[in-house]
């Protein structure tokens, strides 16, 4: 039985802050886009984006997208390329490789801010896009494209609100150094010059991966987080929107992490991490850092795709881009603490296109929580209620509160007075009134079997009755298995809703899984049901058993008026395998060695992830665990020999099997290029392959006795060493 209580309200609501929209079409990933002018969110089919990254959209202040970009190309509301709107120095390989803020002053004016990839010289730059060109779907203008502010940077860009409500600040992170720059708009335009902040944590230069991951604000402006991808590290610091100065800098450890996402009220951290295929919660509500720490829980770990993009959504649920996904997939609770928000998978079927890497970056403020003053307001079933405005400012409320949010216990007229930089709000009024409502109980949830009949009756006598069934009756025969929903509403209107769910039983359904702490093990168990009994073949009655053997398992539900029987034969345990293939060579820069198995990976390097990356000679091995069970396999890769080769200066092509071909000798050759000319410089032969040898003939027929010129290019197996001969020899019959 499950009880929801719900309010009624009588009048319209008065807005605290208006609804933005500016954030309400998104475009990302292959093709995909998602639009939340719908309720619930639906997909946009329309886009022309296909990045693996950063992109960025804006609409107007209605929902109506006005542009979109994946930071090289720029595309208008019809989808179109702008004129000037290609060679953007983003990269589709960006974290964030785009961000879109408009002018304080100015509803044509539009800055597009762009990052490079991976640390490269470009670095921050922005352009300008005015609405006014392109008939009115806006253009960039020519000499106000691509202008640098700094270089070179990290792949991160981010912006909010400054506290006046219309400025904005703009944060990026330099690379090779521990600066942190902010950078401010005004109604002047962009300042060139920013205000530096140092993080303690130098982003070196050892690996340009360690510039991967994003740069975040929280709604409200007041914290700022960002990952490190391979340096290992996620920051989060206070953030003082007056003066763009950090404080309070938090540092701790992560594996490959990328995306990041503040819940809407910053209660809670969301992070991604690429090694270990989860989404982190942590528990922002604390001043201490070892706590903060020690609150992650794994809310989720999807083996089947790697989570990367978090971003918060104008519904306030935060979206998650998991790779190649045809799903956009959305954390619905994301300021509720852990499992309560487990993300669900298929939340937006994408019609076809894909999610890849990224989503798109928006100004964090923009999904500021949109609260609201209350109407005139009947509180059902004898609960508090609490009312908060969220507009900056001193409030004062007819009661001597000065809270944004006060505590309603008593009927009666509250109202407040609101006072901002603008000036006063007027008072808002409304009016509070207290119902009485009996709680509903049409019963408890059941089980049947075979034919039934069964009485639902309401528990109170109230007004007005609704069955899920149609009916509208008090009590109702039921004969079927199923969920019954009544709501009972009384003459104030308030209303109650009470479930209860009657289900039939049927044969049970034996599950496997392995078990998670031997895996010796096995787990069989069947679905538990109100009002069953279970009695397993090897004499134990519970719906979970634990089996080390193999064999024949068989399950026999018991219920009062009848019973079912499933069996399963369990004829395998599983273990991991691992097999990193034979031994090879280091002719590369670079070998990859990697698996397939699932498991956690441990290589003799210290590196916990399904693959690595080995530029120098030796032995390697890779230890899987799963279950308590482990394997383990090693291969030994050696460097490379230096390319060696001959060239004869004769041959006799005379069907002796004694030097009848022209061709190079030597080891380590991985290709050659072989061109044969005559005396006239004619070419007469042309061949590339591993071996390529002439037979002395051309066009099918043999060559006359003579010297011949050859022209050779010789490529090793180890990168960078080649060789281009040319000389002479003498065909001999």
């Amino acid at each position: 039985m499950r009880l929801l209580l719900l309010f009624t309200y009588t009048l319209l609501f008065v807005h605290c802050i208006q609804a933005q929209k500016e954030a309400n079409n998104w475009y990302f990933g292959k093709n995909a886009g998602v639009t939340f002018n719908t309720d619930p969110p639906s997909a946009l089919i329309n886009g022309k984006i296909n990045t693996r990254e950063g992109c960025a959209s804006f609409s107007d202040k209605n929902g109506n997208l006005l542009f979109y970009t994946d930071g090289v190309k720029v595309w208008d509301s019809t989808n179109t390329m702008m004129p000037n709107g290609n060679g953007l120095h983003g990269d589709l390989t960006t974290t964030q490789s785009a961000l879109i803020v408009p002018h304080p002053d100015s509803i044509n004016i539009y800055y597009i801010f762009t990052v490079a990839a991976k640390g490269s010289e470009n670095g921050l730059q922005y352009s300008r896009v005015d609405m006014n060109l392109n008939s009115g779907k806006g253009d960039i203008p020519l000499n106000e494209k691509n202008i640098k502010l700094m270089s070179p940077s990290c792949e991160k860009v981010a912006a909010v609100k400054k506290d006046n409500g219309k400025e904005y600040w703009i944060l990026a992170l330099q690379y090779k150094s521990d600066n942190l720059l902010a950078y401010s708009i005004d109604k002047n335009g962009l300042n060139h010059s920013p205000i530096i902040n140092k993080t303690s944590l130098f982003i070196s230069d050892k690996q340009s991966s360690n510039t991967v991951g994003y740069l975040k604000f929280s709604s409200d402006g007041k914290k700022i987080g960002f990952n490190n991808s391979q340096l290992g590290y996620t920051l989060i610091a206070d953030f003082n929107n007056s003066n763009a100065t950090i404080s309070n800098i938090w540092k701790f450890n992560t594996n490959l992490g990328y995306g990041l996402e503040f819940s809407p009220k910053s209660q809670f951290l969301y992070l991604t991490e690429e090694a270990t295929t989860k989404i982190f919660q942590y528990d922002m509500r604390t001043n201490n850092m070892e706590k903060f720490i020690n609150s992650r829980i794994v809310i989720d770990s999807c083996l089947s795709s790697i989570p990367y993009a978090l971003q918060i959504g104008p519904n306030q649920k935060i979206y998650v881009s998991y790779r190649d996904f045809k799903f956009l997939s959305v954390i619905h609770s994301p300021d509720s603490l852990g499992f309560s928000c487990r993300p669900q998978h298929d939340y937006i079927y994408l019609e076809g296109k894909t999610t890849i890497f990224g989503l798109p970056n928006y100004i964090s403020s923009l999904f500021l929580n949109k609260l609201n003053l209350w109407k005139d307001t009947i509180i059902c079933l004898k609960h508090n209620l609490i009312i908060t405005c969220n507009i900056k400012g001193s409030i004062k409320w007819n009661t001597g509160d000065t809270s944004h949010s006060i505590l309603i216990q008593s009927p009666g007229i509250y109202s407040s007075e609101i006072k901002t930089r603008q000036g006063y709000l007027p008072y808002y009024k409304f009016k509070i009134t207290i119902s009485d409502h009996t709680k509903l109980i049409i019963g408890n949830d059941t089980t049947f079997c075979n034919n039934f009949s069964f009485k639902l009756k309401s528990s109170v006598n109230s007004a007005k009755y609704n069955w899920n069934t149609g009916e509208n009756d008090r009590e109702i025969i039921v004969k079927k298995e199923g969920q019954y929903i009544l709501k009972v509403t009384d003459s104030n209107t308030c209303f109650s809703i009470d479930t209860i769910n009657i289900k039939k039983i049927a044969i049970p359904n034996i599950k496997l899984n392995y078990d998670s702490i031997d895996c010796k093990y096995i787990d069989l168990f069947v679905d538990s049901l109100i009002g069953l009994k279970y009695r397993w073949n090897t004499n134990e009655n519970s719906s979970h058993i634990k089996v080390q053997t193999k064999g024949l398992y068989i399950i026999e539900t018991i219920h009062p008026f009848c019973s079912n029987k499933d069996s399963i034969y369990v004829n395998q345990l599983s273990q991991p395998e691992v097999n990193l293939g034979i031994d090879t060579s280091l002719c590369n820069y670079e070998l990859k060695l990697n698996t397939t198995e699932i498991g956690s990976y441990l290589w003799s390097t210290g590196e916990t992830r399904p693959f690595i990356l080995v530029n120098e000679p030796g032995k390697y091995s890779l230890t899987v665990s799963r279950n308590n069970c482990n394997a383990t396999d090693t291969v030994n890769v050696k460097l490379c020999e230096e390319m060696n080769h001959f060239v004869p200066n004769a041959f006799s092509p005379n069907d002796d099997n004694i030097n009848d071909i022209f061709k190079v000798y030597g080891s380590s050759i991985a290709v050659i290029e072989m061109e044969i000319f005559n005396r006239w410089g004619e070419l007469i032969y042309k061949s590339t392959g591993k071996d390529p040898s002439w037979d002395g003939t051309y066009k099918n027929s043999p060559c006359m006795e003579s010297i011949y010129f050859y022209r050779l290019f010789i490529k090793g197996k180890k990168a960078g060493t080649v060789a281009n001969l040319k000389g002479s020899l003498t065909l001999i019959r």
